[in-house]
C-alpha cells in the first residue's frame, strides 16, 4: 500500500471508497472487538468494592469510552463491509478517531485535575465534621 494516497484528501472524502482488503478487514473488526471488550472488563473493574470512588468514576468514563465506541467503530466497520454509500465513507473513522482523542483527553483531566481538588475539598469537609456535633442517637 502506498502510504502517500492516505494523506490525501480524496482518499478521506470519497464517498466511495474502495472496498477494505481481507487483511484490513480482520485487523479493524479485531481493534473494533478488542475496544469493545476493554469496555466491559473495565465496567467490572469499576464496580469492584475496594478501589476508591475517584478512581472507580475514571475506569466507569473508561468503560464507557471502550463501550460506546467499540460498538460504533463495530458499525462504522459494518457499514463499510457492507459498502454502504455515505454510512462506510472512510471519513467517519476520522471522526472516530476524533472522538476518541477528545474523550481520553476529558477523561484524563477529569482524573489528573477535577478528582484530586474533589478529594482535597472532601478531606477538608471530613476534617471540619469531626469538630461538629452529631445528631443524638435514639
Amino acid at each position: 500500500m502506498d502510504f502517500t494516497t492516505i494523506l490525501q484528501p480524496k482518499y478521506w472524502l470519497s464517498l466511495t471508497p474502495a472496498p477494505l482488503s481481507s487483511l484490513s478487514e480482520k485487523l479493524l473488526l479485531a481493534f473494533f472487538t478488542m475496544v469493545f471488550v476493554v469496555g466491559i472488563v473495565l465496567r467490572f473493574v469499576e464496580r469492584r468494592k475496594n478501589i476508591s470512588r475517584f478512581k472507580a468514576r475514571a475506569f466507569y468514563l473508561a468503560s464507557q469510552l471502550g463501550l460506546t465506541m467499540g460498538a460504533v467503530g463495530l458499525l462504522i466497520f459494518f457499514f463499510s463491509f457492507e459498502n454502504v454509500r455515505l454510512f462506510g465513507a472512510r471519513f467517519w473513522y476520522l471522526f472516530w478517531v476524533i472522538g476518541v482523542v477528545v474523550w481520553l483527553v476529558y477523561i484524563l483531566r477529569d482524573y489528573y485535575k477535577v478528582s484530586p481538588k474533589k478529594l482535597q475539598n472532601e478531606e477538608k469537609r471530613r476534617q471540619r465534621e469531626k469538630y461538629l456535633p452529631k445528631k443524638k442517637k435514639k
